[in-house]
C-alpha cells in the first residue's frame, strides 16, 4: 500500500509487479502512467525495480526492464549496495545473469566495497556463473591484488 495505508501509487505497483515477476504488468503499468513511473527509482529499502527482479530470479521482469531502458546497473543503497548482476551472481541465477548480459549490464561493476560479479562468483563458489561472466568480457584479474584471486593470479 502506499503512504499511510493509501491506494498504491503507480511507482509503488512498479516494486511490487518487479518483486512477484509481473512483467506484462510492468509493461501496463508503463503504457498507462508514463509519466508516473521511474524505472530508475528507488524503494524505501533503497533498490531499484532491476534489483528487486533480480534478487527474486524474475528474469521475464529484468527482459522487460531492459527493453523499456531501465538502468541494468543501478545498485541498491542498503545491503553492500549490490548490482543486480552481483545478485544473480551470489545467487546462482543463469537465466536471469543472461537476460542482463543481454541488456548490455556492466559485468564489472561490483558493489559498493569494489568486489566485481567475478570475485563473488568465486567466493560463493558459482563456477558456472564465473564461466558465464567470462565468456561476456568480464575483467578476471580485475580482483587479482586482494581475495580469493590474488594467489590464482600470481600463479597464473
Amino acid at each position: 500500500m502506499g503512504c499511510c495505508g493509501g491506494k498504491q501509487t503507480p511507482q509503488d505497483l512498479l516494486f511490487v509487479y518487479a518483486k512477484k515477476g509481473k512483467a506484462g504488468k510492468i509493461k501496463k503499468l508503463l503504457k498507462q502512467n508514463p509519466d508516473d513511473v521511474d524505472l530508475d527509482a528507488k524503494d524505501k529499502n533503497g533498490r531499484a525495480a532491476v534489483i528487486l527482479a533480480a534478487t527474486k530470479n524474475k528474469h521475464g521482469v529484468i527482459k522487460v526492464l531492459s527493453k523499456l531502458g531501465a538502468d541494468l546497473d543501478a545498485s541498491s543503497d542498503q545491503d553492500g549496495g549490490y548490482t543486480a548482476v552481483c545478485v544473480v551472481t551470489a545467487a546462482g541465477h543463469k537465466k536471469s545473469l543472461q537476460r542482463l548480459i543481454d541488456g548490455e549490464a556492466d559485468v564489472d561493476k561490483g558493489d559498493c566495497n569494489g568486489r566485481p560479479p567475478v570475485h563473488i562468483a568465486v567466493c560463493y563458489g558459482r563456477i558456472k556463473m564465473l564461466k558465464m561472466l567470462a565468456e561476456n568480457n568480464a575483467n578476471l584479474g580485475k580482483s587479482a591484488s586482494s581475495g580469493p584471486f590474488a594467489s590464482a593470479a600470481a600463479t597464473g
